[in-house]
């Protein structure tokens, strides 16, 4: 009786060590999986990654219930080791949505927002080769290290660069948006929202769409501007920092252009415009490269093929870029909260205050059209809409 029970109590012991072993491998699977971190934040995550050519990128992300993925303290360093402050924060700050038929327009980082419950849990599919990033025990970020192409090309010399890509993706409905951040080892930052899910509205009136299928249904055309918050910190000091407009302006009978480049002193909106080129850089007042030119970075408006000028009751529709004085309550361009005593739009931040050691916001628009086509059913295909941030004058030459 007595081996009888021993050998009881040592098919128990067993069976309790095989079901520790299976619950800790259990435990390791459903982990979340994080790089390691060397670095701090006053709030969310830190990040960092070096990329193949030696060029690094380090920052902190937080989730919040109106923006989504947030990045903040973003840095980047050089193959040579030189680091540098880019942005204070960056984030996608509202996704307004106008239909052609003007019965209904959307702003979806004001209701429901880009967080919450709206921002999907990830899994292994979304992310190929790469790293899913957890926030409040949820997978919610793809870290990826990808080829980008050419760095440079000169007959047969060449060299292949890589990015580093952050993206997450909210549904809002039929609306499905991933909002990615390509950061690139030289130095160049592309935000961008890729527009997917399924069509959410059928009429049939075909003035304002295209028809689909074979039961008269027509997609009703829609305008989805992507409004983005940039606040810079070039080099640490963003008090120092100033904000340049450029315009190739024609001249000589329209045969020569020649570059303006103007100081914007106060806050301020203005508008792309593809005849003259325009864009704007801030920069640092002090700091320079080796070769006595100021760092700064550059915001490209290339890549935005329409623009979209609202009525007069939405006023923040008449431009694309508004500079700002950076305010702890302004989170949104459109449908701002009001509760803190700031105003309700990018517009309505713009009061003619002084720029002059003012810690600078850039708020840029990107406007889409989408007029549906039969290959948007039963999904949409995914279309991209975004900008570039390049580096002017981060170095003194090609940092590879």
């Amino acid at each position: 009786m007595r081996q009888f029970v021993l050998r009881l109590s040592a098919i128990a012991l067993g069976l309790a060590a095989i079901s520790m072993v299976v619950f800790w491998q259990l435990t390791l699977t459903n982990a979340p999986i994080t790089k390691a971190q060397s670095g701090t934040c006053a709030a969310g995550v830190y990040l960092e990654e070096t990329l193949p050519t030696g060029a690094r990128w380090d920052l902190c992300w937080d989730v919040r219930a109106q923006e989504g993925v947030v990045l903040s303290e973003v840095h980047y360093t050089t193959p040579a080791g030189l680091r540098r402050k880019v942005l204070r924060e960056a984030s996608l700050a509202q996704i307004e949505v106008l239909y052609d038929d003007g019965a209904a327009t959307l702003y979806h980082a004001g209701n429901p927002g880009l967080g919450g419950e709206q921002l999907l849990s990830l899994d292994a599919t979304d992310c190929p080769d790469g790293l899913l990033l957890y926030h409040a025990e949820r997978p919610v970020l793809c870290q990826q290290t990808v080829g980008r192409g050419y760095l440079y090309k000169y007959y047969s010399q060449q060299r292949q660069g890589d990015a580093l890509t952050l993206f997450s993706a909210s549904q809002i409905g039929q609306h499905l948006y991933v909002v990615r951040w390509r950061l690139l080892d030289d130095g160049v930052i592309e935000p961008e929202v890729g527009d997917g899910g399924r069509l959410l509205r059928l009429r049939r009136d075909l003035q304002y769409g295209w028809p689909l299928g074979e039961n008269g249904a027509v997609g009703i055309g829609y305008v989805t501007n992507y409004w983005w918050r940039l606040d810079f910190d070039i080099g640490g000091n963003g008090a120092n920092d100033i904000v340049e407009e450029f315009a190739v302006n024609p001249a000589t009978s329209n045969t020569r252009r020649e570059l303006a480049v103007t100081r914007l002193t106060t806050e301020t909106g203005r508008s792309t415009d593809p005849d003259t080129k325009r864009s704007w850089r801030v920069r640092d007042g002090a700091l320079t490269n080796s070769d006595g030119h100021a760092i700064s970075y550059q915001l490209d408006a290339r890549r935005a093929g329409y623009r979209y000028v609202g009525p007069d009751t939405a006023p923040w529709n008449q431009h694309d870029v508004y500079v700002t004085v950076a305010r702890p309550c302004e989170r949104l361009a459109v449908r701002n909260p009001t509760t803190t005593g700031c105003a309700a739009d990018v517009a309505g931040y713009v009061s003619g205050e002084s720029l002059n050691g003012a810690d600078i916001v850039l708020w840029h628009r990107v406007t889409a059209h989408r007029l549906p086509r039969a290959e948007d059913t039963p999904a949409l295909a995914v279309q991209w809409h975004g900008f570039q941030l390049l580096p002017r004058d981060w170095t003194a030459q090609n940092p590879f």
